[in-house]
């Protein structure tokens, strides 16, 4: 009898320790609802062929918090729901990303709450490591890097990738090397991932990009305009004529109650061009919320509306 106990018990923890395997091995299950993304031209497109224009926020807190300063699915739905938002951009660590094994866990389970509220994941290369954040460029490491993101998520259209946040005091060439590395080595395993890549200046600066295109499929540049970086005269040179030849997305912008002329001027400009947009931040500088990341700021007001015309419009 003490045999066959013991037996019984053998089998219970064995059955146990699969499952706690399993659950460590988890990765987050893509919504149903959501297509596969690509370029035809100078739009993102679903499987269809019809033109998807994404707009969302930045939930920043990932890069600098290994908890994602306190993100909660109930938060996500809240953003997902309330704003409409069809699209999340999601700053990550690095360093916490290649080297503890509960961080990407925690990340994962972030990217199941967006998707599972029916909304693109937009992962975000924010901060290289605590200490050197935004570097120039990204450094080697995040090569192989990315490429093991690419491996976890190839299956998974729910998931965009961001190489690197915003590059700044290096040159094009040098951009152009790394960026086609970390490119190359994404599309080796996962040749139908949505890539986008930022220009020069913080992001902001997508000229070098109009004069020479990366010669990859399924590439969107991204820029970052805010209002400190130039008028509206300005968005053209910067990043509008790019738009009008290939695919463009506004990776962030922002500002504060005395930007909300400039917002809605810059609002109209991405209308008129049909450009997808991901605003900052639901709970940094610039703030979308208060403190009770529900309420909308000035800025966040904008902003909101925005999300709630469109999402009738396309509802329609």
């Amino acid at each position: 009898m003490s045999r066959v106990i013991s037996g019984f018990i053998m089998v219970i923890l064995i059955i146990a320790c699969l499952q706690s395997c399993a659950k460590e091995q988890a990765v987050s299950v893509p919504s149903p609802a959501l297509s596969w993304l690509h370029i035809e031209g100078n739009k993102i497109v679903d499987e269809k062929g019809v033109m998807q224009v994404l707009r969302g926020v930045n939930r920043s807190g990932l890069e600098y918090n290994k908890k994602g300063n306190k993100i909660s699915l109930d938060e996500v739905t809240f953003i997902v729901k309330e704003w409409k938002a069809q699209l999340i951009r999601l700053p990550f660590n690095q360093d916490w990303y290649t080297n503890d094994a509960k961080y990407r866990k925690f990340m994962d389970k972030v990217i199941g709450w967006i998707a599972g509220q029916g909304a693109y994941v937009m992962l975000d290369l924010q901060w290289q490591d605590n200490k050197a954040k935004i570097t120039p460029i990204p450094n080697e490491a995040a090569i192989a890097m990315w490429k093991d993101i690419a491996v976890t998520y190839k299956d998974n259209p729910t998931v965009l990738y961001d190489l690197h946040n915003e590059v700044h005091d290096t040159t094009w060439a040098a951009w152009r090397d790394r960026a086609s590395q970390i490119i190359e080595a994404i599309q080796s395993v996962h040749p139908k991932a949505l890539i986008f890549v930022s220009g020069l200046d913080w992001a902001y600066d997508l000229r070098g990009w109009e004069e020479q295109p990366l010669p990859y499929k399924n590439i969107v540049y991204s820029s970052h305009p805010y209002p400190f970086k130039g008028e509206p005269w300005a968005w053209d040179e910067n990043f509008g004529a790019l738009a009008d030849k290939a695919p463009v997305f506004l990776g962030e912008f922002g500002g504060g109650a005395d930007d909300l002329e400039w917002g809605e001027k810059l609002l109209a400009y991405f209308d008129s061009k049909n450009l997808g947009w991901a605003a900052w931040s639901w709970v940094d500088q610039p703030h979308l919320t208060q403190k009770d990341r529900r309420t909308p700021t000035e800025f966040g007001m904008l902003v909101k509306n925005a999300l709630l015309k469109h999402a009738e419009a396309n509802a329609q």
